[in-house]
């Protein structure tokens, strides 16, 4: 099985032990937050961490967003921009809930 996320390609190793199949998941999920990070340290967030200073709810409400115009705009191709966003927008509303339980 292959994945591709961005232009890289990755090979998933598909004979992992039942309780280890989703071990895959974890590096594929890093990447692509990271791809929306540095999209977004690039335009909307260029002074660094600002969407620490939203709330939770703001993220989610984005995340959503995203996943309807993957929705809207899938058209059979292969384009994970708004996947990546949406999954970068759910990591960050909790990370603001983590850092207001530590405050």
């Amino acid at each position: 099985m292959t994945s591709t996320l961005g232009t890289r390609k990755h090979t998933l190793i598909t004979t992992f032990p039942t309780e280890f199949a989703h071990l895959h998941l974890y590096g594929i999920a890093v990447e692509a937050i990271g791809k929306a990070l540095k999209d977004g340290a690039k335009g909307k967030y260029k002074k660094g961490h600002v969407w620490r200073e939203k709330r939770a709810p703001e993220h989610v409400r984005h995340a959503i967003d995203h996943l309807e115009a993957y929705l809207r705009d899938f058209s059979g191709r292969e384009d994970k921009m708004h996947l990546r966003h949406a999954l970068c927008r759910i990591a960050m509303s909790i990370d603001c809930l983590h850092l207001s339980r530590e405050s």
